[in-house]
């Protein structure tokens, strides 16, 4: 089992929803109670959309590519959990917008598919 607290110490991730029509996309995460969330900066956002219709994806994270599952949190509370969590986790650099707040998904990881070229950028 991929636990996503192993990636706590990386600050950045890159999310491809559709590795055949899209290219991976920088990212910023947040770990709530072991889990990880990823947010888009709008409902427009084309990997947000892709990911909405299919309900996975890749990430990039720590030289490695994951195969995920996304699911849209439409819960309060949750959002609120995983908004206070960006907020520590990049000290305030950028509040979660309403609209990024609506664009929120719960990753769950199933499996290691691969080596990932992309940085691995360390908090």
């Amino acid at each position: 089992m991929i636990e996503a607290t192993q990636f706590e110490r990386f600050r950045d991730i890159y999310i491809c929803p559709d590795p055949q029509g899209h290219r991976p996309t920088w990212i910023w995460f947040a770990l709530v109670d072991g889990v990880m969330y990823v947010e888009a900066s709008s409902r427009q956002s084309s990997w947000w959309q892709s990911a909405m219709k299919s309900g996975t994806g890749q990430l990039h994270v720590a030289g490695k590519i994951y195969q995920v599952n996304l699911m849209h949190v439409k819960d309060a509370g949750e959002i609120e959990r995983v908004s206070a969590s960006y907020l520590a986790r990049y000290h305030g650099n950028s509040a979660p917008s309403a609209e990024s707040e609506m664009t929120c998904m719960r990753v769950t990881f199933l499996t290691e598919i691969g080596k990932s070229e992309l940085p691995k950028v360390q908090v």
